[in-house]
């Protein structure tokens, strides 16, 4: 594994993260009307402290991905505490609906998360975000 290997599978974490946004969108006029109905009562809804606090979450997940395409190790901290506390929250947040395509893409994404893991700290790779003058990309 070399910096561009793994440069190239955050990217692909990227990339699936903007690809479910983008087919959740397209498959919500797809849904029975039951499912579109629940789906819209959940967007409509007013956000709790415990979506706050998600949202907290989410955000330094996002900064974390970003650092990590420049082998920051405050980033790799980050991350390994940050995606495992957003995959168990999703099972706090109540029932949700996606479609096929929708599924599909979420769970490549949990997949590439736990090869970042992994190659995070199981990897030669993991020696980069040691190295204390490793600033440059």
């Amino acid at each position: 594994m070399n910096k561009r290997n793994f440069r190239g599978i955050v990217i692909l974490n990227i990339l699936l993260m903007v690809g479910f946004m983008v087919a959740s969108f397209l498959e919500k006029p797809a849904l029975p009307s039951e499912l579109a109905r629940f789906v819209e009562s959940r967007h409509a809804a007013e956000l709790t402290s415990i979506d706050h606090f998600f949202l907290i979450i989410d955000l330094i997940g996002l900064s974390s991905i970003v650092g990590l395409l420049f082998f920051a190790n405050w980033a790799r901290i980050t991350y390994s505490i940050t995606m495992p506390v957003m995959s168990i929250a999703m099972y706090f947040d109540g029932p949700s609906v996606t479609g096929p395509i929708s599924t599909v893409i979420i769970e490549s994404q949990l997949i590439i998360n736990g090869v970042i893991l992994a190659l995070l700290f199981c990897s030669p790779i993991s020696s980069l975000f040691k190295a204390a003058d490793n600033r440059q990309p």
